[in-house]
């Protein structure tokens, strides 16, 4: 009967003490510190040497559906016919004879092969407005690149659509920072990531370890009161197989 009851405790007794979870993770906070600024360290100065820096420099072009649309008044059909024509114009942007004729302009060493992907165009807020941005791993290049393709991009699609045109609303600036990645958001990750398996170790250490601690595990255990605890020998001064008082020498 009584092997029944402590069972059926112990059954009882399998629920999250947050409290205890608390008390474990605060014990051992700094080292879950010291192991997330470390991860973070390491993982900043490694993204730092294994990715090199991508830079991206872009303007913004407004799309006319007309030629003649400067003198003219604008209708809600000339807009949605614009707005239509994004992708159309997009896509010549990023043509091989445009990119080409642009790094001619720029006098950029390199090709259209080597640029295949950098270019991108897309709609700003589903407007008639587009916003096109070259990516590179070079500043220089991706601003060479931008304002070649704004003075290349017009003429051509002048040229091919014989009836719009793009107008340059923002010029392209040399780029200042780093597009991409992001060091730090990387080391952030990267040390949160390191908190959250060192927390979590050291609770499965702690739920794994079966020992009995002191007079209140035994209570909680088996549900009785002690009634007396025995303190270990050595440190009550234990010497030459006599009790003693005071400190051990």
């Amino acid at each position: 009967m009584e092997d029944l009851e402590i069972k059926k405790q112990d059954e009882e007794g399998e629920v999250i003490d947050l409290v205890a979870v608390a008390r474990t993770l605060l014990h051992r906070w700094w080292l879950i510190l010291l192991i997330m600024v470390a991860v973070g360290a390491v993982a900043y100065a490694g993204s730092s040497f294994l990715i090199d820096p991508s830079y991206c420099s872009g303007f913004t072009a407004y799309i006319n559906n007309n030629k003649e649309q400067l003198t003219e008044s604008v209708s809600s059909q000339d807009i949605t016919a614009a707005r239509s024509l994004v992708s159309t114009y997009g896509t010549i942007i990023q043509s091989r004879s445009v990119v080409e004729e642009a790094i001619e302009r720029a006098r950029a060493d390199c090709t259209y092969e080597d640029l295949k992907g950098a270019v991108t165009v897309q709609a700003v807020d589903d407007t008639e407005i587009i916003q096109v941005d070259v990516v590179t791993k070079n500043a220089g290049l991706s601003y060479d690149m931008a304002r070649a393709l704004q003075k290349v991009a017009s003429k051509k699609i002048f040229e091919i659509t014989e009836a719009g045109s793009m107008s340059v609303i923002n010029s392209a600036r040399y780029p200042e920072e780093i597009y991409s990645p992001d060091y730090r958001k990387i080391a952030l990750i990267s040390a949160l990531a390191a908190g959250l398996l060192v927390c979590a170790a050291l609770l499965l250490r702690e739920w794994m370890d079966d020992r009995v601690k002191g007079a209140d595990g035994l209570e909680e255990i088996y549900g009785i009161p002690v009634l007396g605890v025995i303190h270990d020998l050595a440190s009550a001064g234990y010497r030459n197989g006599a009790y003693g008082y005071g400190k051990k020498e």
